[in-house]
Order: structure tokens, then C-alpha cells, then sequence
């Protein structure tokens, strides 16, 4: 489960709305002022957003909480969002480089640049379609995990501490 911590800003029947900072993991790598994805991570900024959660656990405007999602749900959303279009966007150049030849075409790439857009642009329909889905399944959408305060951070790093066997150095 990947987690990320939030604030409650705003409470609906049992909603609570939780703000959070867009964080760039690009500050600690050695790359970033010449990798693509630290100039956009600066271009976009660390940014503030909010998401609607389910309240699980009676959270409080101004309470600081952990918010989940499943690994596996990441990983099936962020290849629907970069590598379905993708894909299409080939399958349609291929196709209409297939097609200009059958066609005997003097020229293929003209109908391959134009079956690659419009496979693209059926990778961003589906995309559409995939989200809308996905937007009212629950095994998609993140979770509140708990509450954080002094004493369950505390104990989050007595938990790490002992399971990286670094000792209980924290009282």
C-alpha cells in the first residue's frame, strides 16, 4: 500500500476532504536539473490539492491523516494513463503503414502519421472511458488509514526501528 500523509480540511455527511502536497521524490536524486521529470516536477510545482475520502476513521477538520491506495491499483491505472495511448498510437501507425502498402500507396508515411493520430486519439476515448469506470469502483479510490498524532508517530517509528533492527532508541 502506498501511503501519504494529509490534512482534513472539510467534512460532508462521511466524506472528508483532505488536502495534500504534490511532493516530487526528484529533490534526492542525483539527476534532476537534467532529467524531463524534475524541469516538469518544477514547472508544476509542489502544489496543493484536495481528495474526497471515505471517513473511516471519525477524522476532524484540522486532523492530520494517512491516506492509502493499493499498489496494484497504481500500477493498473498509471499503465492505462501512459502506455494504452501509447500503444494504440503504434498500432495505428502500423496499421496504416500496413494499409498504404496494401493500397500501394507511393508513399506510406502520410496515412501511418494519420491512422497513429487517430489510434492515439482512440487510446484518449478509452482512457475516458477506463476513468469514468474506475471513478465509481472502490478497489480504485484511496483510503483512510488512521489519524496521525504525537503518539501513533512515535509508535510508527518504534515499529520501523524494530523491523530494520535498529534498536528502540526513542524512550
Amino acid at each position: 500500500m502506498i501511503e501519504e500523509s494529509g490534512r482534513v480540511v472539510a467534512l460532508e455527511d462521511d466524506v472528508a476532504w483532505i488536502e495534500m502536497q504534490r511532493k516530487a521524490v526528484c529533490d534526492t536524486c542525483s539527476v534532476n536539473k537534467g532529467c524531463g521529470t524534475g524541469v516538469l516536477a518544477k514547472a508544476i510545482g509542489n502544489k496543493r490539492f484536495r481528495i474526497p475520502v471515505e471517513n473511516t476513521v471519525n477524522a476532524r477538520v484540522g486532523d492530520d491523516v494517512v491516506v492509502g491506495i493499493g499498489d496494484d491499483m497504481l500500477i493498473k491505472s498509471s499503465f492505462a494513463v501512459y502506455i494504452i495511448p501509447l500503444l494504440m498510437l503504434f498500432a495505428g501507425a502500423w496499421l496504416g503503414e500496413g494499409a498504404a502498402q496494401y493500397m500501394a500507396l507511393s508513399g506510406t508515411e502520410g496515412l501511418s502519421v494519420i491512422c497513429g493520430i487517430a489510434g492515439l486519439a482512440a487510446g484518449f476515448i478509452w482512457l475516458r472511458h477506463f476513468t469514468a469506470k474506475i471513478g465509481k469502483d472502490s478497489r480504485y479510490q484511496p483510503l483512510l488509514l488512521r489519524r496521525i498524532d504525537g503518539q501513533d508517530e512515535l509508535n510508527q517509528q518504534r515499529i520501523y526501528y524494530r523491523e530494520n533492527r535498529l534498536g528502540d532508541d526513542l524512550g
